[in-house]
């Protein structure tokens, strides 16, 4: 049940870098496209799919630690 896997999402949120974090933020929480995204961080659209896709794996293991 997803309710039962929130309180270890937020942890495992709260241990990521800032800038990791604002990337799952605009992504997830916000619903940017990676295009929008590249844009408003001046950076490349396939680097920051891949930012956030490495982002995923870490918190994949934090979740797992948990």
């Amino acid at each position: 049940h997803l309710e039962d896997f929130k309180p270890a999402l937020l942890r495992a949120l709260k241990d990521l870098k800032i800038d990791d974090l604002q990337l799952i933020e605009m992504r997830f929480f916000e619903g940017r496209p990676f295009k929008e995204m590249a844009e408003i961080l001046n950076k490349k659209e396939s680097a920051v799919k891949m930012k956030v896709y490495r982002i995923l794996e870490k918190l994949k293991v934090l979740l797992q630690k948990k």
